[in-house]
């Protein structure tokens, strides 16, 4: 296993780490509305939207990383990681402009829509990684087929 598909394993646990936080901040911030300042989860409120910063952007650096910018193509693979590249700028424009309306409510509806595509994409790949079927490596920059 090259260099590269030891940090893109890492990676996909990063991107799944992702998930349960993304969805904690959509709770926190839309059902629980714990974003009152003057509420007493507002610091775990604080906390979580500050993980779901962290970690896609972690998550996107180590991705531009080892995928750079692959060729374009119509495949799911290279869906994948052009929609994972739009999640990871919607994520900063969105969160950059909160009370800017309408942009921001507009930017975070494709935010989480560029979220919910990107996770059944990275499914659909584990799913066929798991059965030993298709993998990601191919996209690595300079990383070839185990």
């Amino acid at each position: 296993m090259s260099n590269k598909q030891s940090i893109a394993k890492i990676n996909r646990l990063i991107g799944w780490l992702c998930v349960p936080i993304t969805l904690a901040a959509f709770v926190t911030r839309y059902v629980l509305y714990w974003n009152d300042k003057a509420g007493p989860n507002y610091g775990t409120y604080v906390l979580i939207q500050t993980l779901v910063g962290i970690f896609p952007l972690i998550h996107g650096l180590i991705s531009i990383y080892v995928f750079g910018v692959p060729r374009s193509s119509n495949s799911a693979k290279v869906r994948h990681v052009y929609i994972g590249y739009a999640v990871l700028l919607l994520i900063l424009i969105s969160q950059s402009i909160p009370g800017l309306e309408p942009f921001y409510s507009i930017l975070t509806i494709g935010m989480y829509l560029a979220i919910v595509y990107h996770t059944i994409l990275g499914i659909k790949h584990a799913m066929a990684r798991n059965s030993g079927g298709d993998s990601m490596a191919e996209l690595h920059r300079g990383a070839t087929r185990a």
